[in-house]
């Protein structure tokens, strides 16, 4: 047989019968030359037939694979029973750990509004409580501040209360009507007319004004059912509720007001007029004149004889003026009222009322001035004359003469 087989078959026969283990126990090393190993000489093993395990488990046949000898030696004593079932995973530690390790990035603190991550967490300012806006009332009731990072919190502003409640209006106008206290100052709608749900007595009770009422509707009122004030008229009643009756009431030509009618309380009469008549002087621009040098005494003006003045007290008014006011103090003019249908032989020369005007009366010479005399009309139509004699002492020029009710 060759070597290498009988090497083969050799290897495979110690394996099996546990050569080595009966060398480790005989306390001698096996030491396996090639010398051994040489083929056999011819006849040496002819006799002899290869000896293999008949029971790998090591039954009677033979040595068993678990370490029984192939010269009956005793077994391989049993490997350890109870090996470790977790080993150290670090047999070997660090015998001298670093003392001052590197302190860590990040220490964690409270979450504050700074900009920075305080608490570690990689968000920056979250999770914050924030403060309350300057303005905590009405629609802005609950409104937080911004956190503006480095700046910490903002101070609210017109756009930060809208983001709140959308209902913000700063400053309240007479559009937000709404109930609400849209300025955030405490007050609602105060710059509206009325309030929601409103309903007022409006108007006056004055004179012949009755009072009515007026709802709120958006903040507005509406248009007051009263009977108001009405242009005054002549009858007797307070129409512009003012407190006074007729006062100012419109009457035609010169009427005027008085006890709820129109009544003429005043007539007036140009002296140069067609109404008037005249003894003596001339007409004189817009009025009627005498001079010493050209007439003599006389009725300068008279008339016009009127049906129109009811019965009363009047004033007979003229204006005059005559040209010197300092030499002697003599009679100038005379006015005379004349009921002019009143039975003469009774009466004489029925004159009702007379005055004379002596020329230091006037003022001033050359310059316009009034007199007058009071007298009672008979009224029911009697007709009334005027007169203004005239006595010759000083140029006299009369503009018109009138009749009114003192």
């Amino acid at each position: 047989m060759p070597v290498v087989a009988r090497r083969w078959i050799w290897g495979l026969t110690c394996l099996l019968a546990g050569c080595a283990s009966a060398a480790s126990r005989g306390g001698d090393d096996v030491d396996v030359a090639d010398d051994d190993l040489q083929d056999p000489q011819p006849g040496e093993y002819a006799d002899r037939e290869p000896e293999f395990p008949t029971d790998p488990g090591g039954g009677a046949g033979g040595a068993g694979v678990d370490g029984g000898e192939p010269d009956g030696g005793d077994p391989d004593p049993d490997p350890d029973p109870d090996p470790d079932p977790d080993p150290d995973p670090d047999p070997d530690p660090d015998p001298d750990p670093d003392p001052d390790p590197d302190p860590p990035d990040c220490e964690p603190s409270e979450e504050t509004c700074d900009g920075d991550d305080n608490d570690c967490d990689g968000a920056v300012d979250e999770g914050l409580d924030a403060p309350r806006c300057a303005f905590d009332q009405g629609v802005c009731a609950g409104s937080t501040k911004a956190c503006g990072g480095a700046d910490g919190w903002l101070d609210c502003d017109i756009e930060r209360y809208g983001l709140h409640d959308d209902r913000h209006h700063q400053p309240e106008s007479d559009e937000d009507c709404d109930g609400l206290d849209n300025d955030c100052d405490g007050q609602a709608d105060e710059a509206c007319e009325c309030l929601p749900g409103e309903n007022i007595v409006c108007g006056s009770d004055v004179g012949q004004c009755v009072p009515g009422r007026s709802r709120c509707e958006d903040g507005r009122l509406t248009p007051c059912t009263d009977v108001g004030p009405s242009e005054e008229v002549c009858d007797g009643r307070d129409n512009d509720c003012d407190g006074r009756a007729d006062e100012d009431a419109p009457c035609g030509g010169e009427e005027e007001c008085q006890f709820g009618e129109c009544v003429r309380l005043r007539w007036r009469f140009e002296a140069e007029s067609g109404a008037m008549g005249h003894v003596v002087g001339r007409r004189d621009g817009e009025g009627w004149s005498a001079s010493t040098p050209l007439d003599n005494d006389g009725l300068l003006v008279f008339g016009p004889y009127t049906r129109d003045i009811p019965g009363g007290v009047y004033d007979m008014v003229v204006r005059v003026r005559t040209d010197n006011n300092n030499a002697d103090n003599s009679t100038v003019f005379r006015l005379e009222v004349n009921d002019f249908d009143r039975d003469r032989p009774q009466c004489g020369d029925c004159v009702i009322a007379e005055r004379e005007v002596r020329r230091q009366e006037f003022g001033a010479a050359n310059r316009f001035q009034e007199f007058n005399v009071r007298f009672q009309s008979p009224g029911g139509g009697r007709r009334l004359e005027f007169r203004t004699y005239w006595t010759d002492r000083a140029f006299i020029l009369q503009d018109w003469v009138e009749i009114r009710r003192p």
